[in-house]
């Protein structure tokens, strides 16, 4: 159990060193545009919508990231890229709204439901990693490992993760809500 622990607590710090390294990442004003404009499309019925279907749209398009990194080998990868292009995009938007991406980061990592996420996605990182040892030491390394129990540790897990970004949603909503006022 302890390790389980250790090895969520190195995937939140590689979450946000991943996303920490796409705001650093340099972009031309043109790519900034581009992926600033591209964002706002993606999201702009879900900020201009009311309360339950905003944090519907915003549990959703968490939650298909989320479910993504609980796959075996792969979710590592794909969730990684999210990340990264998610901090892009921060990147993108301090270009654009000439804002220093220290200010954006600091307003990013001061809410409450970036944690929430970034939780969120550290136990389905971390439940990929023992998940993906254990079936290749169960069948690959020939090892007596119990597959089943890591089985429902992973249905576990998902309600979780699932659960923590509901609650991220509702509060990333309530603070978007608050600010149109």
């Amino acid at each position: 159990m302890v390790k389980r622990y250790i090895v969520m607590l190195i995937t939140l710090a590689v979450i946000i060193v991943v996303f920490i390294i796409g705001a650093y990442t340099p972009l031309s004003e043109e790519y900034a545009n581009f992926l600033v404009n591209t964002a706002l499309k993606k999201f702009e019925h879900i900020l201009r919508s009311d309360f339950p279907h905003m944090m519907l749209g915003i549990f959703l398009n968490n939650a298909s990231i989320c479910l993504l990194m609980f796959i075996p080998v792969a979710g590592v990868a794909l969730g990684l890229l999210a990340i990264y292009s998610t901090g892009l995009v921060m990147s993108a938007l301090a270009i654009v709204s000439n804002k220093s991406r220290d200010f954006l980061l600091a307003h990013v990592f001061s809410t409450p439901h970036t944690w929430i996420e970034f939780l969120a996605y550290s136990i389905a990182l971390s439940e990929n990693i023992i998940l993906t040892y254990t079936i290749i030491a169960k069948f690959l390394l020939k090892k007596n490992l119990d597959l089943t129990s890591e089985l429902k540790t992973l249905a576990k897990e998902v309600v979780i993760a699932l659960a923590s970004l509901i609650l991220g949603a509702i509060v990333e909503s309530l603070i978007i809500m608050s600010q149109r006022i």
